[in-house]
């Protein structure tokens, strides 16, 4: 846990932010999984956007509050699960993250605030996914939703 400016913030407090942020603009044609486990691992977040009532392609978003060469190294190992993969920091440490690294490995960069989650870097499509790891990825979502 951080103290910048008397305010406190978590990574769990984080996401909530985010998640309260993006359903102000996207309602429920988002919908939001936590905590997604591959075997061992987990993604903190990997969101899928409905489109007439199908699933669009899957974005995963690991939060740091401050670590970010922690989360992009968490990143780069989902780029083998999921097509699309973000890095999401809080605003107090953007200006720490290498901008340059993020853009050279296709990762995405979304800056939260209390207000809004701003999209600065967009993600590239992953090269190195693997088919059946992500089909496995959406089996396990689809199979959240209907449980």
């Amino acid at each position: 846990m951080l103290v910048k400016n008397q305010q406190t913030i978590s990574e769990s407090e984080m996401v909530k932010t985010y998640i309260g942020n993006l359903k102000k603009i996207e309602g429920d044609k988002t919908l939001i999984f936590k905590e997604v486990k591959n075997n061992q691992k987990r993604i903190d977040l990997v969101l899928l956007r409905m489109y007439n009532n199908r699933f669009g392609t899957a974005h995963a978003i690991e939060f740091k509050v401050f670590n970010w060469k922690k989360g992009f190294g968490q990143t780069l190992g989902n780029r083998v699960l999921v097509p699309y993969n973000s890095l999401a920091i809080w605003k107090d440490y953007e200006d720490k993250v290498d901008r340059e690294m993020l853009i050279n490995e296709g990762i995405g960069l979304i800056i939260v605030t209390k207000d809004k989650n701003i999209i600065e870097l967009k993600p590239k499509k992953s090269k190195y996914l693997i088919q059946p790891n992500y089909q496995k990825i959406r089996y396990i979502l689809k199979k959240r939703i209907n449980d």
